[in-house]
Protein backbone atom coordinates (compact mmCIF):
# COMPACT_ATOMS: atom_id res chain seq x y z
CA UNK A 1 0.00 0.00 0.00
CA UNK A 2 1.50 3.33 -1.01
CA UNK A 3 1.16 6.75 0.60
CA UNK A 4 -1.60 7.92 -1.77
CA UNK A 5 -3.77 4.93 -0.84
CA UNK A 6 -3.20 5.53 2.86
CA UNK A 7 -4.15 9.20 2.54
CA UNK A 8 -7.23 8.29 0.49
CA UNK A 9 -8.26 5.71 3.11
CA UNK A 10 -7.93 8.30 5.89
CA UNK A 11 -9.96 10.83 3.92
CA UNK A 12 -12.69 8.24 3.37
CA UNK A 13 -12.73 7.46 7.09
CA UNK A 14 -13.00 11.16 7.96
CA UNK A 15 -15.90 11.57 5.55
CA UNK A 16 -17.62 8.52 7.01
CA UNK A 17 -17.13 9.78 10.57
CA UNK A 18 -18.54 13.16 9.57
CA UNK A 19 -21.60 11.51 8.02
CA UNK A 20 -22.19 9.32 11.08
CA UNK A 21 -21.75 12.27 13.45
CA UNK A 22 -24.16 14.35 11.36
CA UNK A 23 -26.69 11.50 11.46
CA UNK A 24 -26.32 11.21 15.23
CA UNK A 25 -26.82 14.95 15.70
CA UNK A 26 -29.89 14.88 13.45
CA UNK A 27 -31.28 12.05 15.58
CA UNK A 28 -30.61 14.02 18.77
CA UNK A 29 -32.43 16.97 17.21
CA UNK A 30 -35.42 14.78 16.33
CA UNK A 31 -35.50 13.30 19.84
CA UNK A 32 -35.39 16.77 21.38
CA UNK A 33 -38.30 17.85 19.16
CA UNK A 34 -40.22 14.68 20.07
CA UNK A 35 -39.64 15.35 23.78
CA UNK A 36 -40.73 18.96 23.40
CA UNK A 37 -43.93 17.90 21.63
CA UNK A 38 -44.58 15.27 24.32
CA UNK A 39 -44.03 17.81 27.10
CA UNK A 40 -46.41 20.32 25.48
CA UNK A 41 -49.07 17.66 24.93
CA UNK A 42 -48.67 16.40 28.48
CA UNK A 43 -49.04 19.91 29.89
CA UNK A 44 -52.21 20.48 27.88
CA UNK A 45 -53.65 17.10 28.83
CA UNK A 46 -52.92 17.46 32.55
CA UNK A 47 -54.17 21.02 32.69
CA UNK A 48 -57.44 19.98 31.09
CA UNK A 49 -57.68 16.95 33.36
CA UNK A 50 -57.09 19.10 36.45
CA UNK A 51 -59.95 21.41 35.42
CA UNK A 52 -62.20 18.39 34.91
CA UNK A 53 -61.23 17.03 38.34
CA UNK A 54 -62.14 20.32 39.97
CA UNK A 55 -65.62 20.18 38.46
CA UNK A 56 -66.41 16.63 39.70
CA UNK A 57 -69.39 16.42 42.05
CA UNK A 58 -69.38 12.78 43.21
CA UNK A 59 -67.15 9.69 43.57
CA UNK A 60 -68.70 7.86 40.61
CA UNK A 61 -67.97 10.75 38.28
CA UNK A 62 -64.43 10.91 39.65
CA UNK A 63 -63.95 7.19 38.99
CA UNK A 64 -65.20 7.53 35.40
CA UNK A 65 -63.01 10.56 34.82
CA UNK A 66 -59.91 8.75 36.07
CA UNK A 67 -60.68 5.70 33.91
CA UNK A 68 -61.23 7.93 30.91
CA UNK A 69 -57.84 9.58 31.53
CA UNK A 70 -55.89 6.29 31.46
CA UNK A 71 -56.60 5.26 27.88
CA UNK A 72 -55.15 8.28 26.06
CA UNK A 73 -52.05 8.22 28.28
CA UNK A 74 -51.27 4.62 27.34
CA UNK A 75 -51.83 5.37 23.66
CA UNK A 76 -49.61 8.46 23.85
CA UNK A 77 -46.88 6.52 25.64
CA UNK A 78 -47.02 3.77 23.01
CA UNK A 79 -46.91 6.36 20.20
CA UNK A 80 -43.97 8.11 21.87
CA UNK A 81 -42.07 4.84 22.20
CA UNK A 82 -42.72 3.96 18.55
CA UNK A 83 -41.53 7.39 17.41
CA UNK A 84 -38.42 7.17 19.56
CA UNK A 85 -37.62 3.68 18.31
CA UNK A 86 -38.14 4.83 14.71
CA UNK A 87 -35.72 7.76 15.14
CA UNK A 88 -33.05 5.56 16.70
CA UNK A 89 -33.65 2.77 14.19
CA UNK A 90 -33.32 5.18 11.25
CA UNK A 91 -30.09 6.60 12.66
CA UNK A 92 -28.76 3.11 13.25
CA UNK A 93 -29.67 2.07 9.72
CA UNK A 94 -27.96 5.11 8.18
CA UNK A 95 -24.82 4.60 10.26
CA UNK A 96 -24.83 0.89 9.46
CA UNK A 97 -24.92 1.58 5.73
CA UNK A 98 -22.01 4.02 6.07
CA UNK A 99 -20.08 1.51 8.15
CA UNK A 100 -20.95 -1.25 5.68
CA UNK A 101 -19.49 0.82 2.84
CA UNK A 102 -16.34 1.40 4.88
CA UNK A 103 -16.08 -2.29 5.70
CA UNK A 104 -16.52 -3.14 2.03
CA UNK A 105 -13.75 -0.76 1.07
CA UNK A 106 -11.46 -2.12 3.80
CA UNK A 107 -12.17 -5.67 2.67
CA UNK A 108 -11.36 -4.73 -0.91
CA UNK A 109 -8.08 -3.13 0.14
CA UNK A 110 -7.23 -6.12 2.32
CA UNK A 111 -7.92 -8.54 -0.52
CA UNK A 112 -5.78 -6.45 -2.86
CA UNK A 113 -2.97 -6.52 -0.30
CA UNK A 114 -3.31 -10.28 0.12
CA UNK A 115 -3.28 -10.80 -3.65
CA UNK A 116 -0.21 -8.59 -3.96
CA UNK A 117 1.57 -10.44 -1.17
CA UNK A 118 0.59 -13.83 -2.57
CA UNK A 119 1.88 -12.90 -6.01
CA UNK A 120 5.36 -12.57 -4.51
CA UNK A 121 5.59 -15.94 -2.75
CA UNK A 122 8.24 -18.36 -3.94
CA UNK A 123 7.48 -21.24 -6.29
CA UNK A 124 6.12 -24.32 -4.61
CA UNK A 125 3.95 -22.33 -2.16
CA UNK A 126 0.68 -22.98 -4.00
CA UNK A 127 -0.81 -24.86 -1.05
CA UNK A 128 -0.07 -21.94 1.24
CA UNK A 129 -1.62 -19.52 -1.25
CA UNK A 130 -4.73 -21.70 -1.57
CA UNK A 131 -5.02 -21.96 2.23
CA UNK A 132 -4.81 -18.20 2.66
CA UNK A 133 -7.38 -17.61 -0.09
CA UNK A 134 -9.73 -20.17 1.48
CA UNK A 135 -9.35 -18.56 4.90
CA UNK A 136 -10.10 -15.11 3.48
CA UNK A 137 -13.16 -16.38 1.59
CA UNK A 138 -14.46 -18.22 4.67
CA UNK A 139 -14.02 -15.13 6.81
CA UNK A 140 -15.86 -13.00 4.26
CA UNK A 141 -18.76 -15.47 4.17
CA UNK A 142 -18.90 -15.54 7.98
CA UNK A 143 -19.10 -11.73 8.10
CA UNK A 144 -21.90 -11.71 5.54
CA UNK A 145 -23.81 -14.31 7.56
CA UNK A 146 -23.33 -12.28 10.73
CA UNK A 147 -24.64 -9.16 9.01
CA UNK A 148 -27.76 -11.04 7.90
CA UNK A 149 -28.32 -12.30 11.47
CA UNK A 150 -28.08 -8.74 12.80
CA UNK A 151 -30.61 -7.50 10.21
CA UNK A 152 -33.01 -10.31 11.12
CA UNK A 153 -32.64 -9.64 14.85
CA UNK A 154 -33.28 -5.94 14.29
CA UNK A 155 -36.48 -6.72 12.39
CA UNK A 156 -37.62 -9.05 15.14
CA UNK A 157 -36.91 -6.40 17.77
CA UNK A 158 -39.12 -3.95 15.85
CA UNK A 159 -41.90 -6.54 15.65
CA UNK A 160 -41.61 -7.23 19.39
CA UNK A 161 -41.73 -3.51 20.20
CA UNK A 162 -44.90 -3.11 18.14
CA UNK A 163 -46.50 -6.09 19.89
CA UNK A 164 -45.62 -4.76 23.34
CA UNK A 165 -46.98 -1.31 22.48
CA UNK A 166 -50.24 -2.76 21.14
CA UNK A 167 -50.62 -4.94 24.22
CA UNK A 168 -50.01 -1.99 26.55
CA UNK A 169 -52.73 0.03 24.82
CA UNK A 170 -55.17 -2.91 24.99
CA UNK A 171 -54.46 -3.42 28.70
CA UNK A 172 -54.99 0.28 29.38
CA UNK A 173 -58.27 0.22 27.46
CA UNK A 174 -59.39 -2.86 29.39
CA UNK A 175 -58.44 -1.26 32.70
CA UNK A 176 -60.25 1.93 31.77
CA UNK A 177 -63.36 -0.02 30.73
CA UNK A 178 -63.26 -2.03 33.96
CA UNK A 179 -62.95 1.05 36.19
CA UNK A 180 -65.51 3.01 34.24
CA UNK A 181 -68.15 0.26 34.47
Amino acid sequence: MNLDKIVAAHKAQLIAMHEMTSNALAAVEKIAELNLQAAKASLEHHTGHAHELLSVKDVKALSRLQAKALEPLAEKAAAYNRSLYEIVSDMNSECASIAQAQIGQAQKQFLESVETALSHVPMGSEKLVDSVKTAVNDTTKAMETLQEVVKTASGQAQDNLNTVAETAVKVAKSAAAGVGA
